[in-house]
């Protein structure tokens, strides 16, 4: 990723979003554990335990796991399907 955001100087955290997506036949492969880290002294990003969430359409790969990573986010799980199936119908 590239951005043009200047360093950091006012001493509160500074943290970024980022969404990636895929499509709904494609597996979200687990099994590679923890990804290397992005630079000197940073930490891996443990992308095996995020949790993912069907946007649109129907899952077409059933080893997808929708449940990894969803503890204590029953609140955005229902909100997720929610959205999910009304773009469905409007797409339709």
């Amino acid at each position: 990723m590239v951005h043009g955001a200047g360093p950091n100087t006012s001493g509160r955290r500074r943290a970024g979003l980022t969404f990636h997506y895929m499509d709904a036949a494609d597996l979200y492969d687990r099994s590679f554990g923890a990804a290397p880290a992005g630079g000197e002294g940073r930490k891996p990003a443990p992308l095996a335990g995020r949790p993912i969430w069907l946007v649109l359409g129907e899952n077409q790969n059933p080893q997808n796991d929708f449940v990894t990573g969803h503890q204590n986010l029953a609140d955005l799980d229902a909100l997720a399907e929610e959205q999910r199936l009304k773009l469905n119908a409007t797409l339709s």
